[in-house]
């Protein structure tokens, strides 16, 4: 939980810059500025860039650790909290979706990504319904970056919770 956690506030930190350019704005005082000079735009580019090269790999760890732990454990048994990083994650490669800048093998990626979050929500859909709210969340937000054409995730069927009460054994229940 530690590692999701640090990957979560890698994204939470980053987000607000992990955007287009030209919809980076300055407040200053009471005016809004559209156009700043060459210098502020060096520095928020330089952020921007920044928030790239840590926010992505971030989503793609949490990803990875809850693939892990839906090996071992099964995500039902997840707590509530991974819901929202998990979305955090997906959204990350919503917005990397969104991206002009971005060439097809990375667009593959994000699209790859959000598919996996996708698939992660649905899967602790089982114990929190705020996953699958989530999940649904983010399948609108990937069908409307993709003009309403998408491969949706495996959609396997969900388990009843009688059902997963019966295949745990009581070595899940062990506090270690």
């Amino acid at each position: 939980m530690v590692n999701l956690m640090y990957e979560w506030m890698t994204i939470l930190l980053f987000q607000p810059f992990y955007q287009d350019r030209s919809a980076i704005r300055y407040i200053t005082g009471n005016t809004n500025q559209t156009s700043f000079s060459e210098h502020d735009r060096n520095r928020v580019s330089q952020i921007r860039d920044k928030a790239f090269q840590s926010a992505t790999p971030a989503a793609d760890g949490i990803l990875l650790l809850m693939e892990k732990f839906d090996h071992q454990h099964g995500l039902h048994m997840m707590d509530n909290t991974s819901v929202q990083i998990v979305y955090v994650a997906g959204k990350i490669h919503y917005l990397g979706i969104l991206d002009n800048s971005s060439n097809a093998s990375r667009m593959n990626k994000h699209h790859d990504g959000i598919l996996k979050a996708i698939d992660h929500l649905r899967k602790m859909g089982v114990t929190w319904p705020s996953a699958v709210a989530s999940a649904d969340r983010l399948d609108e937000l990937l069908k409307s970056a993709s003009g309403g054409t998408v491969t949706s995730p495996s959609n396997a069927v969900i388990p009843s919770p009688q059902a997963i009460l019966v295949s745990l054994s009581v070595h899940d229940f062990c506090v270690m």
